[in-house]
């Protein structure tokens, strides 16, 4: 029995390209940390934790306890000082923070249990803060940046909830060149109030993808985008985003809708809607396999399947089952269209645990389909010996994969 299998991708518009690199060895030497003048460079201390991260909302506040031992041979007094790290998007304001004690005097061996209370104002902006709480002057360098040694580093996130829903971010879809598609993003507005919209095309996240492998940026000349101004109190509304695909299209193209929703809730980043646009073209021609088939053969099998997710199969320009026209060459050269003998259709499905479909969010049901597997398998009574050809065209597939077998 031979059997030959074999998995093939479609080819989405892009070319493959073979890149040879050269590979260039830096070698980096590690940074010196040189102690600064202090009068504490005695101090040996234990800390615990060196580090705590909190999550609080506007008005909330937290306790926790740091124990500090002294290790070293000398006594030490310890008097608690908060600093601003330099690379902090926020800082922790002093008056935030409450210490107990204040100070404290450890001789050799002994430990002391600080407890620290942050307490948020109710007028603090949304963001992460962060800031260290030194026990002791001393310190070392690390590039331009004086370090503590002796200290805690505390970072909090402070959050609200988002007064309003944004039900889709991501879109993903196979598109044709010169094809035109709309894509709706529904939003919910859970407060009290009205919520004013800005939309705009571009995105306010920093760094780019560049280089070879990098998907094409969207151009905003091709993008419009349709919204009202505000979202009444309690209410839902739509923002349409069109995107015009140029006839010389060709790849993976990329790009962001900033929402504009005046909600401090939501940081600007996260009010983005992220398109993924992959350009693909329904093939003319059939992919081609040459095979042998052995002398003394009673039974020609031949598989043809495609494993995929989803967004592969329900694009904009891809709708239904996927399906393959399968034609066998004889050594004669005759061309036989056998019919499938057997179809077989296995899908995942996600009853929506922890998320809701933007296309579910008005009805009842909550079935997805995440992944489909199909297959159609065709069989061959008693091939002639000698050297055959399959052909295969499919439709409604961005992938498919077969498998021949001789018995």
């Amino acid at each position: 029995m031979l059997v030959v299998g074999v998995m093939f991708l479609a080819v989405l518009s892009v070319a493959a390209q073979q890149v040879s690199a050269q590979e260039k060895v830096v070698m980096v030497a590690k940074p010196t940390l040189k102690p600064a003048p202090s009068s504490d460079l005695s101090a040996k201390l234990w800390i615990s934790p060196k580090n705590k991260y909190l999550q609080l909302k506007p008005g909330e506040a937290k306790e926790f306890t740091v124990k500090v031992k002294n290790r070293g041979e000398n006594e030490i007094t310890l008097s608690p000082e908060l600093e601003v790290l330099p690379f902090a998007e926020y800082f922790l304001e002093e008056s935030w923070i409450e210490l107990v004690p204040e100070k404290a005097t450890l001789k050799a061996g002994e430990k002391v249990t600080f407890t620290v209370k942050i307490s948020i104002p109710e007028n603090a902006d949304v963001g992460n803060y962060n800031s260290v709480l030194a026990f002791t002057n001393e310190t070392y360098t690390r590039g331009s940046f004086p370090i503590k040694v002796n200290s805690l580093t505390m970072g909090v996130n402070i959050w609200k909830p988002p007064v309003v829903k944004i039900l889709r971010k991501y879109v993903r879809d196979r598109v044709e060149a010169g094809g035109s598609y709309t894509y709706e993003i529904k939003l919910e507005n859970t407060g009290d109030e009205a919520v004013s919209l800005s939309p705009k095309f571009g995105s306010t996240r920093m760094g780019r993808c560049l280089g070879m492998g990098c998907p094409t940026e969207l151009e905003e000349a091709w993008v419009s985008i349709n919204s009202p101004d505000k979202i009444e109190a309690g209410s839902k509304a739509t923002v349409t985003i069109v995107v015009n695909m140029p006839a010389e299209a060709k790849g993976i193209y990329q790009g962001a809708v900033n929402l504009g929703i005046n909600d401090p809730s939501i940081r600007e980043w996260n009010q983005e809607v992220r398109l993924n646009l992959v350009v693909w073209q329904q093939p003319v021609e059939p992919y081609e396999k040459a095979f042998t088939v052995p002398e003394g053969s009673g039974k020609l099998s031949i598989e043809v399947g495609v494993n995929q997710h989803a967004y592969e199969k329900f694009g904009s320009i891809n709708e239904g089952e996927p399906t393959f026209i399968v034609t066998l060459v004889s050594p004669e050269g005759s061309e036989i269209s056998p019919s499938a003998r057997k179809t077989v259709v296995t899908s995942v499905i996600n009853l929506g645990a922890g998320y809701l479909p933007p296309w579910e969010e008005e009805s009842s049901g909550m079935y997805r389909v995440e992944r489909i597997n199909y297959r159609e398998t065709f069989i061959l009574e008693d091939p002639a010996p000698g050297g055959w050809k399959l052909k295969v065209m499919p439709s409604n597939a961005a992938k498919f994969e077969y498998t021949i077998e001789v018995e």
